[in-house]
């Protein structure tokens, strides 16, 4: 089992009250029909760019099938709802864009948003706000005075803005999880060489302890280090948390905001040691490593065609459309903007699948296979429209 605050936790709560005995059940029988859902609407967006409802299907079908998507459909991981509402939210805006049935999308981008930002620490509430005031611009001016679609834009900017308002006030948060920060020192840590390590431990007598102690640790570990521990909640706040993981205690948070510091100075002056986390070292493998399956897997290229199977045809599909716009430029600034919203959401949760955890990173790249499939189908159907053109206009 595998939950992150604040919606998984809630998800559990509510099916144990529906069933106490039979709750994991309950939990697989929603994890299912979440997976279904992103199915569909993988289908509907492929439908949406391919303008052909067979291929569409075909490719959802090999969609499924691909190692590390639907796998993850009957576990408690974050995986699958961050694949569903990833993609929820691509074709959505897609449709936005296209001017088909606005309102109805619209309200697909919100509860998609809104559902990233409760599910996955990287949708932080300046990201998902930002993609709601996006799509909001996109709808057509008369249905954005419509009742419906202002209450529901202010509802879902509300309960993020209000949820990241009480992790701020209650624990000085601005995440859903003070994990974020032992996380990135980890991360960080395993790019810095022992020269490095010293530099930042000459700061200071807390940057001393932090880099020597590590993270996950309270702050009795951090003993030289200053933190404002009244703008922490009460011990209250911990009690059953606390019961679930050990790691979610006052003094676990108060170590870790006493991280802070440290990250905010190291991170600007040691950018190169995020090269060496993703393509590794003598005393590191790399995140892209991980990120590839070969920790998993044996290094023979099946297994990684296979279990690589989606990044390999996002970046196939990326070179051949980069070179095909180099040969008809006119035609750059509008294919474009057909590409930039999915190609930025790609972009950036493969990135964090690479720089925001140092063993996982299979797992969590799974987070972005619908998208970056998706998107990789997308572009390959531009770089084909765009290759037709080409060779007509030679021909003539």
């Amino acid at each position: 089992m595998h939950t992150q605050p604040p919606l998984l936790n809630v998800i559990f709560g509510l099916a144990i009250l529906v069933s106490k005995f039979h709750h994991i059940l309950v939990i697989q029988i929603l994890w299912l029909l979440v997976a279904q859902l992103g199915l569909l609407f993988l289908t509907l967006g492929l439908r949406l760019i391919t303008n052909n409802s067979i291929l569409a299907v075909l490719f959802s079908s090999l969609y499924v099938f691909i190692p590390g998507t639907l796998m993850y459909s009957l576990w408690s991981y974050n995986t699958i709802w961050v694949q569903t509402f990833s993609i929820m939210f691509i074709v959505s805006f897609l449709h936005l864009k296209k001017g088909t049935s606005q309102v109805l999308n619209f309200l697909c981008v919100l509860v998609s948003l809104v559902v990233l930002y409760l599910v996955r620490v990287p949708f932080n509430f300046i990201f998902v706000t930002a993609f709601i005031i996006l799509s909001w611009i996109h709808l057509d001016k008369k249905l954005q005075q419509i009742r419906v679609v202002r209450a529901a834009t202010f509802a879902a900017i509300s309960v993020i803005l209000g949820l990241q308002a009480h992790y701020y006030v209650n624990f000085g948060l601005l995440t859903t999880s003070s994990w974020t920060l032992d996380q990135s020192l980890n991360v960080l840590k395993k790019g810095l060489d022992s020269k490095e390590k010293s530099e930042i431990a000459q700061v200071n007598s807390c940057f001393y302890s932090v880099i020597n102690n590590g993270p996950w640790k309270t702050i009795d570990s951090y003993s030289t280090c200053e933190v404002q521990e009244e703008r922490i909640a009460q011990s209250s706040f911990f009690e059953i948390s606390r019961r679930a993981n050990p790691l979610n205690s006052k003094e676990h948070l108060l170590g870790s905001t006493a991280i802070k510091d440290i990250l905010i100075y190291s991170i600007p002056r040691y950018l190169p040691a995020y090269w060496k986390v993703i393509f590794g070292h003598e005393q590191f493998e790399g995140t892209l490593y991980n990120y590839l399956g070969l920790k998993n897997f044996s290094r023979t290229f099946l297994n990684v065609a296979i279990y690589s199977f989606i990044p390999i045809y996002f970046l196939f599909s990326l070179i051949l459309f980069v070179c095909v716009l180099a040969l008809n430029r006119k035609r750059s600034l509008r294919a474009l903007q057909v590409i930039v919203v999915p190609l930025i959401l790609t972009l950036f949760m493969n990135a964090y699948s690479l720089v925001g955890e140092v063993v996982e990173n299979e797992r969590i790249r799974a987070d972005s296979h619908a998208v970056t499939f998706f998107t990789a189908t997308l572009i390959y159907v531009l770089f084909l429209k765009f290759w037709r053109q080409i060779r007509n206009i030679s021909k003539f």
